[in-house]
């Protein structure tokens, strides 16, 4: 999300201070002309990155289902957030990414002051994705502290499991 920001920032920023051949060319367009452009480029690298990311996700989330299903001593409370993390990046990837991506396309050459029905729904989607993020994010931390938690049982079970020599009396040993 915070590339997707930088990269409309980038667009900003530009049309405040562009350099001397993109200020002719900006002139020659119009400055809302460019900006529409120019945030047009930004969603299309945007989409990228995230499609990819998704994809990414996607695997992870495979990969650890495994680990979990087939680990030793696997939870099922990590099993059922890995789970859930998984359907949250599938419903992203398969539902909420295209409608973005389709809802984007038909507002970019719209200008920013003129209202629209578009982009309300591309603000409504946004919005659903940026809270199925952050459900991701609050269950992959608990899952981790669990993780994390679960391994630091398990080390100090096997400490304890080990018997050590507090003093050497070694009577016990046939000579």
């Amino acid at each position: 999300m915070a590339v997707a920001t930088r990269n409309f920032g980038a667009v900003d920023e530009m049309l405040r201070a562009p350099g001397p051949e993109a200020a002719k060319q900006i002139q020659k367009i119009g400055k809302e002309q460019a900006r529409m452009l120019l945030r047009h480029q930004a969603s299309l690298q945007n989409l990228g990155v995230f499609e990819n990311w998704e994809r990414v996700q996607l695997a992870l989330g495979f990969l650890l289902l495994l680990a979990l299903f087939f680990g030793v001593e696997s939870r099922p409370s990590a099993l059922v957030f890995t789970l859930i993390m998984s359907a949250a990046v599938v419903f992203q990837h398969w539902l909420l990414t295209p409608e973005i991506a389709a809802l984007g396309g038909l507002i970019e050459f719209i200008p920013s002051t003129v209202p629209s029905t578009e982009r309300t729904r591309f603000w409504n989607y946004h919005t659903a994705y940026s809270i199925t993020e952050l459900v991701k994010l609050g269950l992959g931390l608990l899952l981790a502290l669990g993780l994390l938690k679960r391994r630091r049982r398990s080390v100090r079970q096997l400490d304890s499991e080990i018997d050590t020599v507090d003093h050497a009396d070694h009577g016990h040993v046939d000579r």
